[in-house]
């Protein structure tokens, strides 16, 4: 007790020193897509659902209502999650970063691959060719003469964001539930008796080129009717992973060969009505109600949640030792000491799945 004391007391007093500590600000993104307008059967009842739970979340890190900003169908007219709105939301959300200032950004919603350009295979070249995407509620499809899903974003544009908010001596907390696996299709309806939605679009319902996205989920019976090579899955994401990033941390619902999905859990807020949340987000909430800022005890919490089932497996990359900052009543950072935690952490990646 007496070296645990000492050590925040020290971190403390390091803080303050460095005077830039306690002018640094927590500043969170929220954005959840339920509703697509252009995408004919695509709409999911999770998103609402997971706002809500990642809303509390936040009022439970107390963080001012003013630093958080939400783009979804309840945020009203002027705040929907458009591909226009969400890459503001971002760039403002880099220009008011800096030293030591925390950007958290949270993504509900489809996920999907799309084949890259020419030119994009020569400026930002993929190993398998394709670009993952997420899909904001103006998302149409794909534009050959353009080759780009309309209104998609795609991975390279939200890593540019990012670099932006890291360039500026900020940190980043991404959290992803959405697929990053395209073309999959299933035997059965993935909706039947009102079990698991899978988060993707099919590369079929987004009018891409026969074969244009060719990764599929080997887990679960998901199928598609093409394959790369073994080894050759696409990463999640992967302008967006700095795995070596002090600066960086990415939590994301599943890994690259699998789906991530939502599913019927009771609601936190009666402890009584089923409704349909994203399964990684309900169980980062719950692990959040007791969460004291270690990012590695967070990952393995969560981890934890997941052990009874085959798959989807959630992965956690980038600097997990580091620790969220404690919010001031002001909104601003100050700095914690993570220590160590009770159970050791194992890195979901290394987990084989029965």
């Amino acid at each position: 007790m007496i070296r645990s004391k000492t050590i925040r007391a020290v971190a403390l007093t390091v803080c303050l020193l460095a005077m830039h500590c306690a002018q640094a600000d927590v500043r969170v993104l929220l954005v959840g897509v339920g509703v697509y307008p252009y995408l004919a059967g695509k709409n999911l009842d999770g998103p609402a659902n997971d706002l809500r739970l990642m809303r509390s979340a936040v009022r439970q890190l107390a963080v001012p209502a003013d630093n958080v900003t939400e783009l979804s169908e309840a945020a009203g007219p002027e705040m929907l999650p458009t591909r226009a709105n969400i890459l503001a939301a971002l760039d403002s959300l880099a220009r008011q970063s800096g030293p030591g200032d925390w950007a958290m950004v949270y993504f509900s919603g489809h996920g999907a691959q799309v084949p890259q350009t020419l030119a994009k295979r020569r400026a930002h070249p993929e190993a398998d060719g394709l670009d993952e995407v997420f899909l904001p509620r103006d998302t149409q499809r794909w534009v050959p003469s353009r080759g780009v899903v309309e209104g998609a974003i795609v991975d390279d544009e939200l890593g540019a964001v990012f670099d932006k908010i890291r360039a500026r001596g900020a940190q980043v907390w991404a959290i992803f539930d959405t697929c990053h696996a395209g073309d999959m299709t299933r035997g059965d309806n993935p909706q039947d008796a009102g079990h698991t939605v899978w988060r993707f679009v099919r590369s079929e319902d987004l009018g891409l080129p026969a074969g244009g996205a060719s990764t599929r989920v080997r887990r679960g019976g998901l199928v598609s009717s093409s394959m790369p090579a073994a080894g050759n899955f696409p990463k999640p994401l992967p302008a967006l992973v700095r795995a070596a990033d002090a600066q960086t941390v990415s939590y994301f619902a599943s890994q690259s060969d699998e789906p991530a999905a939502e599913e019927l859990f009771v609601d936190p807020a009666d402890g009584q009505t089923r409704r349909r949340f994203g399964v990684f987000t309900y169980h980062l909430h719950a692990a959040m109600a007791q969460w004291t800022g270690s990012f590695e005890a967070l990952a393995s919490a969560v981890q934890l949640a997941y052990r009874d089932r085959p798959f989807p497996t959630p992965q956690f990359l980038g600097n997990l030792a580091q620790c969220f900052p404690a919010v001031s009543s002001a909104g601003l950072a100050v700095p914690k000491v993570c220590l160590p935690s009770v159970r050791p952490y194992s890195s979901p990646a290394a987990i084989t799945s029965p």
